[in-house]
């Protein structure tokens, strides 16, 4: 992991998540985004869509977030919800957990609904240029001595969709910002903590 690129991007970041119908980009679709802008550990901007996939929700998907086609009925088609998020997300670095995952439905929705996102950033900084994974920062402590563990992904699926992902993004912001601190300088490592549990 380099740690130049998180503090970097903690600076002045975008954290992402998408819950999808399933696992796979090119068939399956984004039900819900959230987004949060980011600066300096502190959450300015929020912004958070549920997206009518347009088809039946599978009923694992139900069982793990909670949301039933009902839900989305009346929710915009992702390429009326996708301006919004793209033009939030701007050029900035996109901080996430397993944030590949969400950056490929991005891209493949992107595509399906024609948007150009190259247009929507600087030239040569596609979105997973410029993503940095908390995931993979956690497997680095775990196997770095003296380095204090970024907290897990708290995410939640109680309560409503869209104030669900805002909570469990909120949750995940103000952890890593309480992490970063803790941390210090990366030449005086923190000894390690006991990340917190699961939601």
């Amino acid at each position: 992991m380099d740690w130049s690129r998180f503090d970097a991007a903690w600076e002045r970041c975008v954290v992402v998540d998408v819950e999808t119908t399933g696992l796979d980009p090119a068939t399956d679709r984004i039900i819900e985004c959230a987004v949060l802008v980011v600066d300096r550990g502190e959450v300015r901007r929020t912004h958070s869509a549920l997206v009518n996939p347009g088809r039946p929700l599978p009923d694992v998907i139900t069982d793990i977030t909670g949301m039933v086609d009902a839900d989305l009925a009346d929710a915009p088609r992702v390429d009326a919800a996708l301006p919004r998020i793209l033009d939030l997300i701007g050029d900035l670095p996109l901080l996430g957990h397993n944030v590949a995952f969400d950056i490929a439905f991005l891209e493949a929705e992107a595509h399906r609904a024609g948007v150009d996102l190259a247009s929507r950033g600087r030239p040569g900084r596609a979105l997973r240029d410029r993503a940095v994974c908390t995931a993979a920062a956690a497997r680095t402590t775990r196997r770095t001595p003296g380095r204090r563990r970024p907290p897990p992904d708290p995410r939640s699926h109680r309560g409503p969709a869209a104030a669900r992902t805002q909570r469990g993004l909120r949750h995940r912001v103000g952890s890593w910002a309480t992490a970063v601190r803790a941390r210090g300088p990366l030449a005086r490592p923190a000894p390690a903590a006991r990340a917190p549990s699961r939601l």
